[in-house]
């Protein structure tokens, strides 16, 4: 059902998007998720058996919330400059929305460009 230009049943412009759907990256972003809330109920569970520890009398509870909120920020700040660093993220032509109401295109069809530009200047070189 899958070629390599995509799954023929879902329209022309939505392929790409579509091929997206189920790739390496939707996996290990589901198995992060699924891994976190696994950690979250085994630390609810590790709370609620251990008889007499309230945790809002643990005097660390305050500082360690904001130690990991803190290197939430810097791993973030981090992930960010190396991935600029390396252009992991780079566009090939960065989308300028007042290009869309210069030549009066709407923002599906600037989107599109994006993913295939190739098929966007087909659209208009009808020569």
């Amino acid at each position: 059902m899958n070629d390599g230009d995509g799954n023929p049943m879902v329209e022309e412009t939505l392929r790409g998007l579509d091929s997206m759907c189920f790739s390496s990256q939707f996996y290990f972003i589901i198995s992060l998720c699924a891994s976190g809330f696994n950690q979250i109920v085994m630390g609810i569970q590790i709370l609620v058996a251990c008889q007499g520890y309230n945790i809002y009398a643990d005097n660390a509870t305050i500082p360690l919330v904001f130690f990991m909120a803190g290197c939430c920020i810097v791993i973030h700040k981090i992930c960010i400059w190396l991935g600029t660093m390396f252009g992991i993220w780079q566009i090939q032509k960065p989308v300028d929305l007042t290009e869309a109401q210069k030549d009066n295109t709407d923002i599906g069809m600037l989107f599109d460009r994006v993913l295939d530009s190739k098929k966007y200047m087909r659209g208009f070189n009808k020569d």
